[in-house]
């Protein structure tokens, strides 16, 4: 074989080589970049898991409680005076014990409503009273009253069962 061509075969063969050595850069660039990808989008999921967990843990005690209005009574000492209200509520079994309530008073229409909370726990199967709740609205109406459970965190941070 000549000098030459035994030159040029070898130039062919390192072309080859480096053909070869350029796929597996290729295939290793590209699962660093899969492994990048899962690695970013684990600490995202992780991060919002991880900031959501303590109200994930105090909404999961609000299933099953079961908390009614048993009677209500509201009045006002004239016109334009705020309502006051003695609300009566009954508690089922069932769910967490939570730290107090919000009261909901609105109007006839629902345009004005008015936010009460209560740091005040129920039992489980015992009625409480609670009285002289100022409405701080001037006109009610007395069916549309909610009351919902919340629970404080360590944070002092109130988490609403519902409403």
């Amino acid at each position: 074989m000549s000098e030459k061509k035994r030159v040029k075969d070898s130039k062919l063969a390192a072309r080859k080589n480096q053909r070869g050595l350029s796929a597996v850069i290729t295939s290793m660039i590209l699962i660093l970049l899969v492994l990048t990808s899962i690695g970013i989008i684990w600490v995202v999921i992780k991060t919002f898991i991880e900031q959501n967990k303590e109200e994930i843990q105090y909404k999961s005690q609000c299933i099953g409680i079961d908390l009614q209005i048993t009677n209500i009574e509201c009045s006002n000492s004239g016109e334009g005076s705020n309502y006051k209200c003695n609300i009566t509520l009954s508690r089922g079994t069932g769910g967490g014990d939570f730290n107090g309530l919000r009261i909901v008073f609105s109007n006839s229409d629902n345009t004005v409503t008015s936010k009460v909370d209560k740091d005040i726990p129920i039992d489980q199967l015992t009625p409480r009273t609670i009285d002289n709740i100022d409405t701080k609205l001037t006109e009610i109406d007395e069916t549309k009253t909610i009351v919902v459970p919340y629970f404080v965190t360590l944070k002092n941070k109130k988490i609403f069962c519902s409403g």
